[in-house]
């Protein structure tokens, strides 16, 4: 009974690092990915974050009656207050979708990538 506790914590805790493995935040770039697993804490630590570098990360998620994320309006703003860059992803709860972006704050670049958002198609 031991052991399978143990492995049961181990296997949340590689789950949990896979999703934060997802984002790289440094001073001078990000890459963030967002899928209907990200939880609102995972939101607002990705906010936090981005608003340690000067990034403001504002966003207004979509939750179902389970709490799981399905929709994501999103806007990135540099410290300066310039719009860097903007999206909306509403079929998050589809398997395999996600929210992409990438922020090169040397260079001034923002790019995104949305996988799996139906509507788009």
């Amino acid at each position: 009974m031991k052991s399978i506790k143990l492995i049961i914590v181990a296997l949340m805790l590689m789950a949990g690092v896979s999703m934060s493995a997802q984002n790289t935040i440094t001073a001078t770039e990000a890459h963030i990915t967002i899928n209907g697993q990200t939880t609102r804490e995972n939101l607002a630590q990705i906010k936090s974050d981005l608003n340690a570098q000067g990034i403001v990360f504002n966003y207004a998620p979509d939750f179902d009656g389970q709490r799981r994320l399905v929709g994501l309006r999103y806007s990135v703003i540099t410290n300066n207050g310039e719009l860097t860059g903007e999206g909306y992803h509403k079929t998050l709860q589809n398997p395999n979708s996600k929210v992409t972006f990438h922020i090169n704050k040397t260079a001034g670049t923002f790019s995104e990538d949305i996988v799996g958002d139906l509507s788009r198609n």
